[in-house]
């Protein structure tokens, strides 16, 4: 079978992929953006139906520049956008954290 990616319901879908190493790929190194829509996506379990998935949070790698020397770990400011899960430790001209933001909510 080919990768093929079928509709499951209204502005869902699933894609069958030819290997697990390619899924998680996909699944691993989000988040995608497909024609200026960020893409959601999840590990589909055979028990579940597609109510039962919830999209209403999406991990993002974000950088914060011009910060002052005491805030480049990014933590506290990444902090303020949604619950940062991965900050990171080094030293750099900007900060970098993953964050798990609220998309239902509008961001500026």
């Amino acid at each position: 079978m080919n990768n093929a990616i079928l509709d499951f319901t209204t502005n869902m879908f699933r894609e069958n992929f030819l290997s697990s190493f390619e899924k998680d790929q996909v699944v691993d190194h989000g988040p995608w953006i497909f024609d200026d829509d960020l893409v959601v996506l999840h590990n589909g379990e055979a028990d579940k139906c597609p109510s039962d998935y919830v999209y209403d949070h999406a991990d993002l790698g974000i950088q914060i520049w011009g910060l002052p020397v005491e805030y480049l770990n990014a933590k506290r400011i990444a902090s303020k956008l949604g619950k940062p899960y991965k900050p990171s430790r080094k030293w750099s001209k900007y900060a970098c954290a993953q964050v798990s933001i609220d998309i239902t909510e509008a961001h500026a």
